[in-house]
């Protein structure tokens, strides 16, 4: 017995059609992600968070070092530098490290609620760090901001003996 016309025709979607939309799917969602505006205020935080221990580690560091650190930061990263007889030399180990900041953001440092903007050179007697960690366990008083735009961003105060206050600003 033949089946009726009704039957033989297809009506639906294959598994492996639903698959492929499902992949489309979650390959698109992995591009969209990163983008969305709650998720760039984590990052900005996330940033924000991982300065602000990268501060405690060196003022740490140079208590226990019995040596000067210092900070730089310019346009695109911050670092930290250590004195030696000729001047200031680079950290070239993990975790004071140049740190790139990402693409979406922008940083600055203020010093005395001034921008400090500093004399890029890599000569060692001619660096000058805009944040000082001296031995003794105090530090430069300083302001540290990122932002997303100049409507949000995250500000990290920091005062002489290391402690902070961290200010967020979100006008919508």
């Amino acid at each position: 017995m033949p089946f009726p016309e009704s039957y033989k025709k297809n009506k639906g979607f294959t598994l492996l059609e639903v698959m492929v939309v499902i992949a489309m799917m979650a390959i698109l969602t992995a591009f969209v992600v990163p983008y969305l505006p709650g998720d760039r205020a984590e990052q900005m935080q996330a940033g924000a968070d991982r300065f602000r221990s990268k501060i405690v580690y060196a003022q740490t560091q140079a208590i226990l070092q019995s040596q000067d650190l210092g900070l730089i930061v310019d346009d695109e990263s911050y670092k930290f530098v250590q004195r030696v007889d000729s001047g200031w030399v680079e950290f070239e180990e993990e975790p004071l490290v140049a740190n790139p900041i990402e693409e979406i953001f922008k940083h600055r440092i203020l010093i005395e609620d001034v921008e400090y903007f500093p004399e890029i050179s890599d000569d060692p007697e001619e660096i000058k760090p805009a944040v000082l960690f001296y031995s003794s366990g105090e530090m430069s008083p300083f302001k540290y901001q990122l932002a997303l735009s100049e409507q949000q961003y995250l500000s990290l105060e920091f005062d002489p003996l290391g402690e902070f206050k961290q200010e967020s600003f979100n006008e919508e």
